[in-house]
């Protein structure tokens, strides 16, 4: 929505949902303990989600449905094996393995979404020119700290 010149809808929607995790959250941490904050943050979040989806398709006019599928199918492609996969798997219990599920998750759910067809032409080349330009970036730092150093 910011790519449109609409940014109020974030911000709306942020609002919407510190507002909703603070009362629901003091509201449940009495009853429920640490989970009343865990479910109250959850619960806020999914109901700002779902006002900016609202304004959203307002704003643009087109219907949820056909964008949803649209939209929807290729990532959940991409995600479900690298999440069943994780399901399979017994729990983390050092950081190091926290650490190597989380890359093994990323791993999966980038190949996922490369053979899937998620990423276009144009999404390829951004993804090109962001990594030259982080390279000639680096190349230039690199450069300039030799000349610092003679």
């Amino acid at each position: 929505m910011n790519g449109i010149g609409r940014p109020q809808f974030g911000m709306r929607s942020s609002l919407a949902a510190a507002l909703l995790n603070f009362c629901l959250s003091t509201a449940l941490m009495p009853l429920c303990g640490y989970f009343g904050v865990v479910v109250g943050t959850a619960v806020s979040m999914v109901c700002a989600a779902l006002y900016f989806l609202a304004m959203a398709h307002r704003a643009i006019g087109l219907p949820p449905g056909p964008l949803w599928r649209a939209l929807l199918p290729k990532p959940l492609f991409a995600a479900f094996p690298a999440g069943l996969l994780l399901q399979l798997m017994p729990p983390p219990t050092t950081g190091l393995e926290l650490a190597a599920s989380g890359a093994g998750y990323l791993i999966l759910f980038g190949l996922g979404t490369w053979v899937s067809g998620y990423f276009d032409p144009y999404d390829f080349d951004l993804f090109e020119r962001h990594v030259r330009a982080r390279v000639s970036i680096g190349k230039t730092s690199a450069t300039a700290a030799a000349k610092g150093k003679t």
